[in-house]
Protein backbone atom coordinates (compact mmCIF):
# COMPACT_ATOMS: atom_id res chain seq x y z
CA UNK A 1 0.00 0.00 0.00
CA UNK A 2 2.80 2.43 0.82
CA UNK A 3 4.41 1.73 -2.55
CA UNK A 4 1.26 2.88 -4.34
CA UNK A 5 1.22 6.15 -2.43
CA UNK A 6 4.94 6.69 -3.00
CA UNK A 7 4.43 6.14 -6.72
CA UNK A 8 1.60 8.67 -6.79
CA UNK A 9 3.70 11.14 -4.86
CA UNK A 10 6.73 10.78 -7.12
CA UNK A 11 4.71 11.68 -10.20
CA UNK A 12 3.29 14.84 -8.65
CA UNK A 13 4.90 18.05 -9.83
CA UNK A 14 5.16 20.61 -7.06
CA UNK A 15 2.17 22.92 -7.25
CA UNK A 16 2.42 26.70 -6.99
CA UNK A 17 -0.01 26.73 -4.06
CA UNK A 18 2.53 24.77 -1.98
CA UNK A 19 5.68 26.79 -2.73
CA UNK A 20 5.48 28.99 0.38
CA UNK A 21 4.86 26.00 2.67
CA UNK A 22 7.70 24.01 1.14
CA UNK A 23 10.05 26.99 1.25
CA UNK A 24 9.68 27.05 5.04
CA UNK A 25 11.17 23.54 5.14
CA UNK A 26 14.29 24.49 3.16
CA UNK A 27 16.40 26.26 5.77
CA UNK A 28 19.57 25.16 3.95
CA UNK A 29 18.19 25.69 0.47
CA UNK A 30 21.64 26.28 -1.05
CA UNK A 31 22.72 22.71 -0.24
CA UNK A 32 19.43 21.36 -1.58
CA UNK A 33 19.88 23.44 -4.74
CA UNK A 34 23.40 22.11 -5.22
CA UNK A 35 22.12 18.54 -4.86
CA UNK A 36 19.51 19.27 -7.51
CA UNK A 37 22.15 20.42 -9.99
CA UNK A 38 22.28 24.17 -9.41
CA UNK A 39 25.76 25.63 -9.77
CA UNK A 40 27.40 28.26 -7.59
CA UNK A 41 26.53 31.05 -10.04
CA UNK A 42 22.85 30.09 -10.07
CA UNK A 43 22.75 30.01 -6.27
CA UNK A 44 24.59 33.34 -6.00
CA UNK A 45 22.18 34.86 -8.53
CA UNK A 46 19.22 33.91 -6.34
CA UNK A 47 20.95 35.28 -3.23
CA UNK A 48 21.76 38.56 -5.00
CA UNK A 49 18.30 39.09 -6.46
CA UNK A 50 16.35 38.17 -3.33
CA UNK A 51 17.39 39.72 -0.04
CA UNK A 52 15.28 37.79 2.44
CA UNK A 53 15.96 34.11 3.17
CA UNK A 54 12.28 33.32 2.59
CA UNK A 55 12.40 35.06 -0.79
CA UNK A 56 15.56 33.15 -1.71
CA UNK A 57 13.95 29.81 -0.84
CA UNK A 58 10.84 30.59 -2.86
CA UNK A 59 12.89 31.86 -5.82
CA UNK A 60 14.97 28.68 -5.77
CA UNK A 61 11.84 26.50 -5.83
CA UNK A 62 10.33 28.48 -8.71
CA UNK A 63 13.57 28.25 -10.72
CA UNK A 64 13.85 24.52 -10.07
CA UNK A 65 10.23 23.94 -11.13
CA UNK A 66 10.71 26.07 -14.26
CA UNK A 67 13.93 24.25 -15.13
CA UNK A 68 12.84 20.66 -14.41
CA UNK A 69 9.12 20.87 -15.17
CA UNK A 70 7.29 17.65 -14.32
CA UNK A 71 10.50 16.18 -12.85
CA UNK A 72 10.37 18.78 -10.02
CA UNK A 73 8.33 16.56 -7.72
CA UNK A 74 7.56 16.42 -4.04
CA UNK A 75 9.24 13.02 -3.90
CA UNK A 76 12.44 14.18 -5.61
CA UNK A 77 12.75 17.04 -3.14
CA UNK A 78 11.97 14.69 -0.24
CA UNK A 79 14.64 12.24 -1.43
CA UNK A 80 17.27 15.00 -1.51
CA UNK A 81 16.29 16.14 1.98
CA UNK A 82 16.52 12.58 3.29
CA UNK A 83 19.94 12.20 1.69
CA UNK A 84 21.00 15.33 3.59
CA UNK A 85 19.69 13.92 6.87
CA UNK A 86 16.56 16.09 6.94
CA UNK A 87 13.99 13.31 7.42
CA UNK A 88 11.55 15.54 9.28
CA UNK A 89 11.47 18.11 6.49
CA UNK A 90 11.12 15.35 3.90
CA UNK A 91 8.10 13.91 5.68
CA UNK A 92 6.50 17.34 6.09
CA UNK A 93 6.86 17.91 2.34
CA UNK A 94 5.17 14.58 1.70
CA UNK A 95 2.35 15.72 3.99
CA UNK A 96 2.09 19.01 2.08
CA UNK A 97 1.72 16.98 -1.11
CA UNK A 98 -1.41 15.49 0.43
CA UNK A 99 -0.69 11.97 -0.78
CA UNK A 100 0.34 10.40 2.50
CA UNK A 101 -1.91 10.75 5.54
CA UNK A 102 -0.14 11.20 8.86
CA UNK A 103 -0.88 7.63 9.99
CA UNK A 104 0.92 6.25 6.91
CA UNK A 105 3.97 8.42 7.59
CA UNK A 106 4.10 7.06 11.13
CA UNK A 107 3.61 3.49 9.92
CA UNK A 108 6.31 3.96 7.29
CA UNK A 109 8.71 5.29 9.92
CA UNK A 110 8.01 2.36 12.23
CA UNK A 111 8.12 -0.21 9.45
CA UNK A 112 11.48 0.94 8.18
CA UNK A 113 12.78 1.18 11.72
CA UNK A 114 14.18 4.68 11.79
CA UNK A 115 17.19 4.58 14.05
CA UNK A 116 16.56 7.99 15.61
CA UNK A 117 13.33 6.70 17.15
CA UNK A 118 14.92 3.52 18.48
CA UNK A 119 15.87 3.98 22.08
CA UNK A 120 15.28 0.62 23.73
CA UNK A 121 18.36 -1.14 22.32
CA UNK A 122 16.21 -3.54 20.31
CA UNK A 123 18.25 -4.46 17.24
CA UNK A 124 15.19 -5.69 15.30
CA UNK A 125 14.66 -2.18 13.94
CA UNK A 126 18.06 -1.94 12.29
CA UNK A 127 17.94 -5.41 10.70
CA UNK A 128 15.20 -4.60 8.20
CA UNK A 129 12.67 -6.58 10.19
CA UNK A 130 9.76 -5.34 12.19
CA UNK A 131 9.77 -5.94 15.90
CA UNK A 132 7.69 -9.08 15.43
CA UNK A 133 10.31 -10.51 13.01
CA UNK A 134 8.46 -10.04 9.72
CA UNK A 135 10.82 -9.18 6.85
CA UNK A 136 10.23 -6.10 4.76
Amino acid sequence: MLLIHTALLSTGKIQDKHIAQIAEELQQWQIVASNLGFGEMGIENIETNHRSPAGQRMAFLRKWIARDGNAATYEKLSEVLEKLGEQGAAERIRRIAGELPLWQLVAKKLWHGAEQYRGDGDQAYSTGRSKDGISE
